[in-house]
């Protein structure tokens, strides 16, 4: 549970700081997807340009995700749920699987 509360934590400060390195070394080595509720991107360097940079970055001025109150539910040893519902705000998704 530490282990992903901290990349829960170093994933927020990515976001925030939009650095790319600290960004993608996140992401593991396999094939990666992120859905948004109107896209999905696929692997590392559209997530990266087209959601972070192209899309988040262009329609907000800045970025701050708060993870005070998340909720991580273990599903098996490679997946875990993040429950955001009880953070008060509406930037971000509440809930969010995460698999490693």
């Amino acid at each position: 549970m530490e282990e992903i509360k901290q990349l829960v934590y170093n994933y927020a400060k990515a976001i925030h700081t939009q650095n790319e390195k600290d960004f993608k070394a996140l992401w593991s080595s396999k094939e990666n997807t992120l859905i948004s509720l109107t896209n999905q991107f696929n692997e590392i360097d559209a997530i990266y340009n087209d959601f972070l940079i192209g899309g988040i970055q262009r329609l907000y001025e800045s970025i701050d995700l708060i993870i005070e109150g998340i909720e991580i539910h273990q599903i098996d040893d490679n997946k875990a749920l993040l429950d955001n519902t009880r953070a008060q705000t509406s930037k971000i998704v509440p809930t969010t699987l995460i698999t490693a």
